[in-house]
């Protein structure tokens, strides 16, 4: 289990610097910069509690017997992809607050950060 928390740790870290420049650049090209910002912000925030979500319920799952093990990760699945689509829904009606594209870039980074991981670990 310490090799799985070493990961978790390597892909929030990864999910962080990612958004610096993601960050950087997304403020000098966003009209609303401030709107920007908090959707990357909102999104980075989801993707770390993703991350977090994803490895306690593998951890529960593990000591499961596979059925069970698999009706319970589906269901967390399910509330995965319940959060993020509340979080999208919500940055496409108050734009001005949460800018959608922000958002996206900030869910995105979970991804890149897992696509980097084989990298980080060599």
């Amino acid at each position: 289990m310490d090799d799985a928390k070493r990961t978790l740790k390597f892909l929030i870290v990864g999910i962080l610097t990612y958004a610096t420049p993601i960050a950087l650049v997304g403020s000098f090209f966003a009209e609303n910069k401030l709107s920007f910002l908090l959707g990357l912000a909102v999104g980075i925030i989801i993707a770390v509690s993703i991350a977090v979500h994803m490895f306690k319920s593998l951890d529960f799952c593990l000591d499961l017997d596979p059925e069970s093990a698999e009706k319970q990760m589906k269901k967390k699945a399910v509330i995965r992809f319940v959060v993020m689509g509340l979080a999208v829904g919500a940055a496409f009606c108050f734009p001005t607050i949460f800018h959608p594209v922000g958002l996206f870039f900030g869910l995105m980074g979970l991804k890149i950060s897992a696509y980097f991981q084989p990298f980080i670990h060599r």
